[in-house]
Order: C-alpha cells, then structure tokens, then sequence
C-alpha cells in the first residue's frame, strides 16, 4: 500500500512542506495589519522584529543531550 503525499509531509518540518507546495519566505510574513492596527482596548499591536522570528524557524541539533536531559521543579 502506497502512503500519500499527506502522511510523507507530516514527518517534515512546517517550512519545508511549505516550500513543497510553492510558497516562498515572502509568502511566511505576518499581515502588515498586524503590525499597524491596534487590537482591543489596549490597542496592542505585534511588535516582534521579523528577525527574532526567523531565529525561532532555525533547528537545532539536539543529539543525544536532548534524551539524557532530567527534568527539573
């Protein structure tokens, strides 16, 4: 039985099914709106710089130190 496209996409990162189905980084921005209208009666506006965003999208390599890691509180 053959696996569709869907299930192959899961296992990928967000980003990368993206680029799969055509878009590009200019298609991965947040409205201008966002950015420039108030929203409630505190008027808050997304005020995170683009480039704080695109570290969040990096992967790191996590390796072995991810699974021997204890927890902590």
């Amino acid at each position: 039985m053959r696996k569709s496209t869907h299930l192959r996409l899961a296992g990928s990162n967000e980003a990368e099914g993206g680029r799969r189905a055509g878009l590009s980084e200019a298609d991965d921005r947040l409205p201008d709106y966002l950015r420039q209208e108030g929203l409630g009666p505190q008027q808050a506006v997304f005020d995170v710089p683009p480039e704080f965003l695109q570290q969040a999208k990096q992967r790191l390599p996590w390796g072995e130190r991810l699974f021997t890691l204890q927890a902590t509180g």
